[in-house]
């Protein structure tokens, strides 16, 4: 199958892919434009070659190829950024996480996500950086409660 997307790398562009190899989030996608590259004097790789070599699906190959081709080097930059909170934001989270509830309700991930939000301390938190925060710390008010806990007290 002939390639849709041409790669040919600037020597900045290769020597920047070559450090960014050792990063393991953005290793796979350097390693697709390196061995694409048709500028180097061996010419690029088949997109088929590269995924065989490489032991990815070839839609990982061409999609990558494609992002190269629209945005350049910005195709490297994770789309979603691994967001931490503050130590400050942190410590807030596990304090509202301490308080009593509000009337009928249990904290969750989400609840204290939007919660975080509401009292203005952070503009804006998923329930995934909530639930890592927390993960560890021993709340006597947050719902960790397995899915069928209620089938396992039932069971002899």
């Amino acid at each position: 199958m002939p390639k849709t997307h041409r790669i040919i790398l600037s020597s900045d562009d290769r020597e920047y892919l070559t450090k960014v190899v050792s990063r393991a989030s953005e290793q796979t996608r350097a390693h697709i434009l390196l061995l694409g590259d048709e500028g180097r004097s061996t010419g690029g790789w088949t997109d088929a070659d590269i995924a065989e070599v490489l032991g990815v699906n070839i839609e990982r190959v061409r999609y990558v190829r494609c992002s190269f081709a629209r945005k350049g080097l910005a195709a490297m930059v994770p789309t979603r950024p691994h967001r931490q909170l503050s130590p400050k934001d942190n410590e807030a989270l596990k304090s509202i996480a301490c308080e009593r509830p509000p009337v009928g309700r249990f904290w969750t991930s989400q609840t204290l996500a939007d919660e975080l939000v509401s009292r203005g301390i952070v503009p804006e938190v998923s329930k995934e950086t909530v639930w890592r925060a927390l993960k560890n710390v021993d709340t006597p008010f947050l719902c960790r409660r397995p899915r069928n806990a209620q089938s396992r007290k039932e069971m002899p």
